[in-house]
């Protein structure tokens, strides 16, 4: 990571703050979510408000569907 190459000690939650702030900068929003299982590692309960992150000891057995379209993240993410 471009911390430990610039020798700069991060913990996994500060990794994620500055690394969210740079999304958010670069395209306006965006949850967060991918970017949090990128920085703790496989899979993680995650919280967008209050920001709770909480790496999972195995993963759980999951389903996953296809609802016939795509939506973006800006689409979904409106408040």
């Amino acid at each position: 990571m471009l911390d430990a190459y610039c020798q700069q000690a991060s913990d996994s939650y500060e990794l994620f703050r500055k690394a969210l702030a740079t999304v958010h900068k670069v395209q306006g929003r965006g949850s967060g979510t991918d970017l949090a299982a990128s920085v703790f590692g496989a899979s993680v309960g995650y919280t967008v408000d209050p920001c709770q992150i909480e790496p999972l000891g195995q993963v759980p057995e999951l389903s996953l569907y296809y609802v016939g379209y795509k939506t973006t993240t800006p689409e979904c993410c409106v408040r």
